[in-house]
């Protein structure tokens, strides 16, 4: 034990439950009586909503997962001092290409795209199918798998959106899209990303970014936008980053807190050249999607993560006794 750990344990420690520990986005943070309270959150622009800030510090700590987050956390407003940086976790051994086998996908073509986000436009989906439809046409052999969900908009008819940016571009030929949108396991979601060659999302915004941790941990070469929390995992040595035109007011038809937010524009131009440069170097690609893996573990293993939040209770408990 540390000495830390010594010293903790000579101290007076109440019998009741102290800590009160929540995860969930901050406006469904519950009050608590508890003397310690800590908030995991994240937010995916360049602020907070105010009514956020205001309940944030009233806690103990916030916890986030990414540099990013604090830095737009701060300048939102948030007592500086109360914010500690807590990253996400893979279990490595679970999210390993050579532990499964790969999902089926019959009528995929040689080369597989990845995607993987819930139907909204903070996610780039737009980018991503302009991107793809004026990159390549149905003689290619490319596919874009489309593994979506559809909590934001539970009623948008994805098939509507792609045959109207069909229309929009006006072309006579596209290249092959496949959509999945029914629930999957995270065994067989494992499995997706083993089926498929790259993975890919010009997100305009994230706290984190799960996905593209999944991928990289399943050697996957990944591209993503060069701007918010996935930059806490993502460099250009170990992913592609898609180059940002500037940073664009949230449209109205979010939700009204995002509204007066700023979030990333992804060049859809760059984007194009790193989907066709993956494509045509598929050994240089499998090569950064090896060293992806790599950069993730053990930093971000289930171990070390583990130890940051031993770390992180304890000096909370020493802080308070």
């Amino acid at each position: 034990d540390s000495a830390e750990d010594r010293n903790l344990s000579q101290k007076t420690i109440p019998d009741e439950p102290f800590i009160h520990y929540q995860a969930a986005p901050a406006h469904l943070f519950v009050p608590s009586k508890a003397p310690l309270s800590v908030g995991r959150t994240m937010f995916e622009t360049d602020r907070l909503p105010s009514e956020w800030v205001v309940r944030l510090n009233e806690m103990t700590e916030i916890w986030v997962p990414s540099r990013f987050n604090q830095e737009t956390f701060i300048r939102s407003g948030v007592n500086e001092k109360k914010i500690r940086i807590v990253p996400g976790t893979l279990d490595e051994s679970v999210y390993s290409r050579d532990r499964v086998n790969p999902y089926p996908l019959d009528v995929a073509r040689r080369f597989r795209f990845l995607s993987i986000f819930d139907w909204s436009i903070r996610k780039g989906w737009d980018v991503l199918l302009r991107a793809y439809m004026e990159t390549f046409n149905s003689l290619d052999d490319v596919s874009l798998i489309l593994k979506i969900s559809r909590i934001n908009e539970p009623h948008a008819n994805v098939h509507d959106e792609i045959h109207r940016m069909k229309s929009k571009l006006g072309f006579s030929s596209f290249p092959h899209i496949i959509v999945l949108d029914s629930r999957m396991t995270e065994e067989e979601m494992i499995r997706l990303y083993a089926a498929c060659d790259a993975f890919v999302l010009p997100t305009r915004g994230e706290g984190w970014g799960r996905p593209f941790m999944e991928a990289m941990a399943m050697q996957m070469p990944v591209i993503g936008t060069n701007w918010s929390g996935q930059l806490e995992f993502m460099h250009s040595e170990n992913s592609y980053l898609i180059d940002v035109e500037r940073l664009s007011p949230v449209p109205d038809t979010m939700p009204p807190h995002f509204h007066g937010h700023l979030w990333a524009e992804p060049s859809t131009e760059h984007l194009k050249q790193l989907m066709q440069y993956v494509v045509q170097h598929p050994e240089e690609a499998r090569a950064k999607g090896r060293l992806a893996r790599e950069s993730l573990f053990p930093k971000y293993s289930l171990q070390q993560t583990g130890r940051r939040l031993y770390k992180s209770f304890r000096d909370l408990i020493c802080n308070f006794v």
